[in-house]
C-alpha cells in the first residue's frame, strides 16, 4: 500500500512540474485532434506512432506506456534506499543518445532495442515495403529476442492490417526471433493488407488521431535478464491518399530528424 502511495505521489509531482495542464507543458509535440485544420509538421507525423501508445504523452506517462504496452506493472518504479518506489522519468536527451530513456536507470541495466529506418512508410493496399531494422545496445550484452506485431485496431471484417516476412517466410505476430545483438541488421518485408481509412474512429478504448494509420511494433525482450526487460519501437503505415492529405510525400519519413 505504501509503495503504491509513494509511486502515485511521485507521478503527480512529475506531472505538476512538467505538464500541469495536459498538452500545454512538456508533452509529445501534438494534440492530434487539433491538427485537422492545418498540415502537421514532420516532427508531429513522426510522433504519431508513439502518441498512439497507451498513455504515451508526457515524461511520466511515457515510461508508464512502455510497460503498459507489455502488460507489465505500471510505473517502471525506481526503488529508493528505503525500499519504497518512485516514478522514473522519460529523458529526451538519453533517448536521442540511444540510451535507456527512463531515468534513473537501475545499476547493471543495459539498454537494448531494435530500430526501424523510417517512422512512417507510404504504400498502397496490397503492396509491400522493406524495413531495415537495426539492433543496438548501449553496452556489450548477450543477445535478445525480437518479435513484431500489428497493433492496428482490428474488427471482425479486418482481422489484420500488416503482414511480416523475413527471407521469404512469414513471421507471425509475437513470435520471437532469437539472438539479435548490437549491430544485427534485418530486412523485414511488410505488406499492407487493408486500408487504414477503414479503421473505426472509435473502437473500444481506441480513439483515432487526426489521420488514420496502420501501426506496427518491433519488440525486443530478454526473459533471461533480471526483470525480463522489454523495449519497443513503433512505426506507422499510411496509403498515398492519406500521405497526400497530411502533406507527406510517397517517400515516407525517416526515423531521424535529419
Amino acid at each position: 500500500m505504501l509503495n503504491d502511495l509513494t509511486l502515485v505521489a511521485t507521478q503527480q509531482f512529475v506531472e505538476a512540474v512538467t505538464d500541469p495542464e495536459p498538452a500545454t507543458g512538456w508533452h509529445v509535440d501534438q494534440d492530434p485532434h487539433a491538427l485537422s485544420a492545418v498540415l502537421p509538421t514532420a516532427d508531429q507525423i513522426r510522433d504519431q506512432a508513439w502518441t498512439d501508445l497507451d498513455q504515451f504523452a508526457d515524461v511520466r506517462g511515457d515510461c508508464d506506456a512502455v510497460n503498459i504496452a507489455f502488460n507489465t506493472p505500471s510505473g517502471m518504479p525506481w526503488t529508493l534506499d528505503s525500499g519504497l518506489w518512485a516514478q522514473r522519468i522519460w529523458s529526451p536527451s538519453e533517448a536521442a543518445g540511444g540510451r535507456n530513456p527512463c531515468i534513473p536507470v537501475p545499476g547493471g541495466d543495459t539498454y537494448f532495442n531494435v530500430s526501424a529506418d523510417q517512422s512512417v512508410y507510404v504504400v498502397a493496399v496490397g503492396e509491400s515495403f522493406t524495413i531495415t531494422a537495426t539492433a543496438f545496445s548501449d553496452e556489450p550484452r548477450a543477445g535478445w529476442d525480437l518479435s513484431m506485431a500489428d497493433r492496428t485496431p482490428i474488427t471482425d471484417t479486418t482481422p489484420s492490417y500488416l503482414r511480416f516476412e523475413i527471407d521469404g517466410a512469414e513471421v507471425k505476430p509475437w513470435v520471437q526471433i532469437p539472438c539479435v545483438n548490437n549491430g544485427t541488421e534485418l530486412q523485414i518485408k511488410v505488406t499492407l493488407l487493408a486500408d487504414p481509412a477503414t479503421i473505426p474512429a472509435s473502437f473500444g478504448s481506441y480513439t483515432q488521431g487526426a489521420w488514420p494509420q496502420a501501426e506496427g511494433w518491433l519488440l525486443s525482450s530478454d526473459v533471461n535478464a533480471p526483470g525480463s526487460p522489454s523495449h519497443i519501437w513503433p512505426f506507422s503505415v499510411v496509403t498515398p491518399a492519406i500521405a497526400a492529405s497530411i502533406g507527406l510525400s510517397n517517400a515516407g519519413l525517416s526515423a531521424s530528424a535529419n
